[in-house]
């Protein structure tokens, strides 16, 4: 299901790029960094199965404070991509290779 989210990243940070007014920006850009924040504690995490799996409060209002353009956004992305990218297993397996070829497409938006 990761997997899958992250399919959808690059259309995500292309939408958010396209709007223009702040309040809308942060209306948009806050549940998707949620979003992602979430998808960085799922992956790979077997916890999933017996326990609830969230963000931290701190990190949802830190989100929420520094999320007023699109450059602290783009920051954000980036990190959490580089903390799936970091758990990513190094045996090979399609959906291994899938996520790292996604991750791969997202980065090059940031170039």
């Amino acid at each position: 299901m990761v997997v899958n989210s992250f399919s959808h990243l690059s259309d995500v940070i292309q939408y958010l790029r396209l709007i223009k007014h702040p309040k809308n920006f942060e209306f948009c850009a806050i549940p998707q960094l949620m979003a992602i924040a979430t998808l960085v504690q799922l992956y790979n995490n077997p916890l999933v199965f017996t326990y609830v799996v969230r963000i931290r409060k701190g990190l949802a209002c830190e989100l929420m404070l520094n999320c007023s353009d699109i450059k602290q956004v783009e920051y954000y992305f980036c990190l959490f991509i580089s903390k799936i990218e970091k758990k990513i297993p190094k045996y090979s397996n399609i959906n291994n290779k899938h996520m790292q070829e996604l991750i791969n497409n997202i980065k090059q938006l940031f170039n």
